[in-house]
């Protein structure tokens, strides 16, 4: 079961949609994602049940940046990420990504 999310995470100018609950394996990688000065939005997509051995990151490229999927141990949130540098906003991410879960 999903914990709620952190109420400032989703304060700011950054976030869109309808969608206000991140699953608990992205809420740290998406509160440093939200302040990378090249990242203009982040929309919140939908949870979907998913079980995974371990957290990964999948990136599908958009019009405005990246898609971003985050798989958790019991659940998966896609995310839209907007920025007009998307190949340096990857690097960031994974990288962060890498060190949160190591």
């Amino acid at each position: 079961m999903e914990m709620p999310t952190p109420l400032k995470l989703l304060a700011g100018n950054k976030f869109s949609g309808r969608h206000t609950t991140v699953i608990r394996s992205a809420v740290s990688l998406i509160s440093l994602i939200k302040k990378y000065d090249e990242v203009t939005k982040i929309t919140l997509g939908t949870i979907l049940p998913y079980h995974a051995p371990q957290p990964q990151l999948r990136f599908k490229p958009t019009q405005s940046g990246w898609e971003l999927k985050v798989i958790g141990c019991n659940a998966s949130q896609i995310f839209f990420i907007h920025t007009k540098n998307p190949e340096l906003v990857k690097k960031r991410i994974e990288e962060d990504w890498e060190k949160l879960n190591r």
